[in-house]
């Protein structure tokens, strides 16, 4: 009857070590579940966050295109329209320099924040 009872004391004793294993387990991904949730909230400010910046860019880009085309207006009817092609490429490409490196920031933002390129051509006007 002991033999039976050492035996059966030490089945008991590793029955509880792999219930403690299992628990630990339970416990190490209940945590990383958490962790994962508190992330994609993060990354949902952030993404709000950005959206809204998408927003206020597009805003102001709409505001400089008036802007422009008011100056273009002014100009021609001023009989200036006529600007040196030069002057004008060369604004232009400092335009499209500081539009573009906005948008390339932008694009890594969004990226960052887990953004795909699928949502961000949906933005697109």
């Amino acid at each position: 009857q002991l033999a039976a009872a050492r035996a059966e004391l030490e089945e008991a004793q590793r029955a509880k070590a792999a219930m403690a294993t299992e628990r630990d387990a339970a416990r190490a991904e209940a945590e990383s579940k958490r962790n994962h949730s508190l992330e994609l909230v993060e990354a949902q400010k952030a993404k709000g966050a950005l959206l809204l910046q998408v927003e206020m860019l597009r805003s102001q880009l709409a505001d400089a295109r008036a802007q422009a085309q008011d100056a273009a207006a002014r100009l021609s009817s001023a009989g200036l329209d006529h600007v040196d092609r030069d002057a004008r490429a060369g604004l232009e490409a400092a335009w499209h320099a500081l539009v573009n490196c906005g948008l390339e920031q932008m694009r890594q933002a969004l990226s960052a924040a887990g953004v795909r390129a699928s949502a961000l051509t949906a933005l697109a006007p």
